[in-house]
């Protein structure tokens, strides 16, 4: 019976952790103060995961979340914000190599010379929010 509580007790934690929300929403309800502050068609974009000029910070964080990279600088002499966020593109790269290990049938593999194919993961920017005095004043973001 012991070992049957232990069990069920660790496969409700699974289950638990298989029914999380992510994105916008669990942002939300975790500063619902932030998103109840907004006008209604703020609310409406954020949840749709999207933003516009003149939002504030916790907008954008609510909508995009944490940005991967912030920078500060200055825009005609005014003080700005830069938040960046990134994504991983997949690069398929095939080759020749020697040493590669190779299938030679009937479940053996051995280190030979053989054609790989493989697929690398590159960090590249994906999306970019200046901020101006806590608004947002120019944005970009890729398709």
């Amino acid at each position: 019976m012991r070992h049957f509580s232990f069990l069920a007790l660790a496969c409700g934690f699974l289950l638990a952790g298989c029914t999380t929300v992510s994105g916008p929403d669990q942002r939300i309800a975790q500063n619902p103060d932030w998103y109840s502050s907004l006008k209604q068609d703020d609310q409406l974009m954020i949840r749709q995961g999207r933003i516009r000029e003149g939002m504030s910070k916790n907008a954008v964080f609510l909508a995009w979340g944490h940005p991967d990279s912030v920078t500060t600088g200055t825009d005609r002499g005014n003080p700005v914000e830069t938040w960046t966020y990134t994504a991983y593109q997949p690069q398929f790269v095939s080759g020749f190599a020697m040493g590669y290990p190779t299938y030679y049938g009937m479940g053996y593999y051995g280190f030979g010379p053989g054609v790989f194919h493989d697929v690398i993961y590159t960090q590249e920017p994906a999306a970019m929010v200046q901020f101006e005095n806590n608004r947002v004043v120019a944005w970009q973001a890729r398709r």
